[in-house]
């Protein structure tokens, strides 16, 4: 009787199942508040400046990017007087939006407190708690409420104290020194655990600088659990209210004063740096760059396996736009510097209405993040308790291990336990199971067919990805692809190391190089990313083309975010016959077009025979085969030839 109730019920259990999946539940967490800043509100967070070239370079960069205030996280004019470290900002920023800040070890507030003072009365901005001539003082600016703490007056709970009962859905907490654990250099314990716990339980992004680099976190949760509390993914923040409560922490300590560089002694143990900037070489530590690769898998420690070799280090600002993408609970942070490199990029999400991260990003609070260990002897993909066989008890392994860091649920090596590795599994599942557990009838997410939306690539629709790992079009760095065709054309696709920013996307550089009879004709570089969903989306390229060895046009060129140029799809994340879809939206210069006409074929080339081939036309008239876990093994004639 008991396996005939389960089996009556397995559709429904199987549907609650899955609803937990993709609705993970939250402990401990509420929503931050229902005050909203405007729409695409940016903020600019610098620290550490001076009063020379290079503060004013940075002032600069916040003009450019259309900036609406800015906080400084303390140490401002360093030799200069105040009044020349006032000057400059006035004659660079003016009355044109407030300029907020912090008490910093290398001033007396006291010189300093006349200026913020005149920025809150300029700006009508009201002081809801302390004082600005104390250092300790809570504002609100357009939606924004800010806590700015002087570690001066040792008041390590004001933060808390000023945070309390506030309805405000962003919320900052600005101080300008550290805590050893919180900075990526040789800072020491200057602040009190509580202070950074009391912001964090408040739902209050924490902003600091003194150390002269730029570093962020994952979410943080409880500071005094394991890697405190850490969760999520590296490029999705989240903010909540609780006990504990959600949110991160950097430093932004560019400004113009001086960089310094990662300390490994130090740091290299950490579990939860997301994005790591230095240089320099000043303190007996090295120069390093990561971004949103810091961290190992198993938040063990820092992965410098991953780390950025060649980079340029230089001064900028963090910006953060609050109220992006029609969403009051969403926001959007990048790093750049003076070069106009971008150095980071992330969003957040605020816990509460339509503040909800994709389900990829959201683990539950308290969540165990303790890997499991791998097993290499295992059988098809999804045998989770490797017991040669994909059953109910892998099922139920991957649930429990949503959201979370488990190397043996994390089917495709994402990082965390997500909505793919279930599709992974279910494509082997193979029923059955342990202690009269019903055989469950799971079924595949289905794919899109007609016309695909090419919204799923537009620059708002992130987080992007650089790893593109789409199997009917991989691209790892380093591949090398050759085609060629009998009538003496020849393609080389090369998948560079390198990356693009294009309309605030960066984007993996693929080179294609191409000959005919030996003759160079054109050399272009694409800018590829995949959306959240493994679709591949198509930013733009440089073409450069060739006669008789020089460059005589730049025929097709085009990016994303200039004029009416759109992002477009190059291959959907779930293929299927009868998709259509824009590959290149730029009009008069190119409108390319696809469709999927039929998948599971055979196709032989030069490099072998294929059997799970997907053939595509195009408009223009173009006709491509794409080969699962291969990719592009015929364009136009040309074929696939070894090595792979």
């Amino acid at each position: 009787m008991r396996r005939i109730l389960f089996s009556l019920f397995s559709p429904i259990l199987i549907g609650v199942l899955l609803f937990l999946i993709l609705f993970v539940v939250r402990v401990n967490a509420a929503p931050t508040g229902t005050i909203a800043t405007p729409a695409n509100f940016k903020v600019a967070f610098i620290g550490d400046s001076g009063a020379g070239n290079n503060f004013n370079q940075v002032l600069n960069l916040i003009k450019q990017e259309g900036a609406q205030l800015v906080l400084h996280q303390g140490d401002f004019g360093y030799g200069t007087p105040a009044s020349g470290w006032t000057a400059v900002v006035n004659q660079q920023i003016g009355s044109v939006f407030p300029y907020l800040g912090s008490d910093g070890n290398h001033e007396n507030w006291a010189d300093y407190a006349p200026f913020f003072q005149n920025q809150v009365t300029t700006h009508n901005i009201p002081v809801a708690f302390g004082s600005v001539a104390s250092g300790n003082y809570g504002a609100e600016y357009r939606g924004l409420y800010m806590v700015f703490n002087n570690k001066e007056q040792a008041d390590s709970l004001f933060p808390q104290k000023a945070l309390a009962n506030d309805n405000h859905i962003w919320k900052i907490c600005s101080w300008h020194e550290n805590r050893n654990d919180f900075q990526a250099g040789g800072k020491s314990d200057s602040v009190a655990l509580e202070t950074y716990q009391g912001c964090i339980n408040a739902g209050a992004i924490v902003a600091t600088g003194h150390e002269h680099s730029y570093s962020r976190t994952y979410s943080l949760s409880d500071l005094n659990a394991p890697r405190h509390g850490v969760f999520g993914q590296p490029g999705v923040m989240e903010v909540a209210k609780g006990n504990p409560g959600k949110s991160f922490v950097f430093v932004s300590g560019m400004g113009g004063n001086g960089i310094r560089d990662y300390v490994d002694s130090m740091h290299d143990d950490d579990g939860w740096w997301a994005t790591i900037y230095t240089g320099n070489q000043t303190t007996g530590g090295s120069n390093r760059y990561c971004k949103n690769t810091c961290t190992k898998a198993d938040l063990s420690g820092q992965d410098k396996t991953r780390d950025i070799a060649s980079y340029n280090y230089t001064f900028g600002a963090l910006f953060i736009t609050f109220n992006v993408d029609g969403n009051p609970y969403k926001a959007r942070g990048y790093f750049k510097n003076v070069a106009g490199q971008v150095i980071d990029e992330f969003e957040i999400y605020a816990e509460g209405g339509g503040g909800t991260p994709p389900p990829s990003a959201s683990p539950t609070v308290g969540a165990t993040n303790t890997p499991a260990p791998t097993n290499p002897n295992c059988g098809p993909l999804g045998d989770i308790n490797c017991d040669g066989q994909v059953k109910f008890d892998d099922l139920t392994t991957l649930i429990n291990a949503y959201a979370t860091i488990h190397q043996m649920a994390d089917l495709d090596k994402s990082g965390i336990v997500a909505i793919f590795d279930l599709s992974l599994l279910l494509k082997n599942y193979q029923g059955g199971g342990t202690g009269g557990v019903p055989t469950p009838t799971p079924t595949l997410p289905s794919a899109q067919t007609g016309d695909l939306s090419i919204a799923v690539c537009d620059p708002g629709a992130g987080p992007f990805s650089l790893t593109i790992d789409n199997p009917f079009f991989p691209l790892p760095v380093g591949q090398v692809r050759v085609l060629e065709d009998p009538g003496g054309f020849k393609v080389q696709i090369s998948v560079l190391n390198q990356t693009e920013v294009v309309a605030g996307v960066t984007t993996r550089v693929v080179e294609e190089r191409e000959w005919q009879n030996n003759n160079l004709i054109e050399i272009s570089r694409n800018w590829f990313v995949q959306a959240p969903d493994k679709t591949v989306c198509y930013y733009g390229e440089d073409v450069d083309m060739y006669q008789n060895g020089q460059i005589v046009s730049h025929s097709g060129a085009w990016r994303a975010g200039v004029g009416q140029n759109k992002p477009g799809i190059i291959m959907p994340g779930i293929p299927a016959v009868g998709q259509k879809y824009q590959q290149e939206i730029a009009p008069g210069v190119a409108m390319d077009r696809a469709e999927h006409m039929s998948m599971g074929g055979t196709f032989t080339t030069p490099a072998g025979t294929f059997t799970d081939v997907m053939l595509v036309q195009e408009t223009p008239p173009s006709t491509k085969r794409y080969q699962r876990n291969v990719g592009l093994i015929y364009d136009d004639g040309a074929l696939l030839v070894p090595p792979l």
